[in-house]
């Protein structure tokens, strides 16, 4: 029931969230169509033969979804002409021989529910399920679907609603560390 309540709760700040940035698309659009206005006098963009982006391109990026047909890269490919564009380029993270550790986050798999000793049962279904032994084994089990640490972090802390500071939440997150393998190739 907790985190039926908890995860409504998330469900609810995302909905606000998602809500304030629409409507702060909706304001930029409004600002950006106004600025694009002919009738305005003052040029947004630069216009001419060497112009990256036309007027036109530009007023098509703001249409709302729906009144155009989608962008391609041919729109901004010269006709006639060949295009080129620079090579992306990711470089080596330094320290690492691949570069793999700052880019991805290692796969791993999580063996909780067969490692957790008594005390900490019943501390964490004191701490967060009224003594719910059980509901401290469906959380382990549910925990030990994700991949990551990071999975870990936002489900606890965004749809559960724990806290970082959180004595019983800080030793949770060490035994789910502790017990955490990296997932073989």
């Amino acid at each position: 029931m907790q985190r039926d309540k908890a995860v409504l709760e998330a469900l609810e700040r995302l909905a606000a969230r998602l809500d304030a940035l629409t409507e702060e698309v909706r304001a930029l659009r409004e600002l950006l169509s106004g600025e694009l206005n002919p009738s305005a006098g003052v040029p947004l963009l630069p216009e001419g033969e060497g112009a990256a982006v036309s007027r036109s391109d530009m007023q098509l990026l703001l249409a709302p979804a729906g009144e155009e047909s989608p962008m391609t890269i041919d729109d901004f490919v010269p006709k006639g002409g060949d295009a080129t564009f620079p090579d992306a380029k990711v470089s080596r993270a330094e320290g690492t021989a691949e570069g793999e550790d700052e880019l991805f986050e290692p796969l791993l798999d999580f063996d909780l529910t067969g490692n957790i000793s008594l005390a900490d049962t019943f501390l964490y279904a004191n701490e967060f399920f009224g003594g719910s032994r059980a509901a401290v084994e469906e959380l382990l089990t549910e925990i030990e679907r994700f991949s990551s640490i990071s999975q870990v972090e936002h489900y606890l802390y965004e749809v559960c609603g724990y806290s970082k500071e959180d004595d019983a939440v800080v030793r949770l997150m060490s035994f789910i560390i502790s017990n955490a393998r990296v997932r073989r190739r």
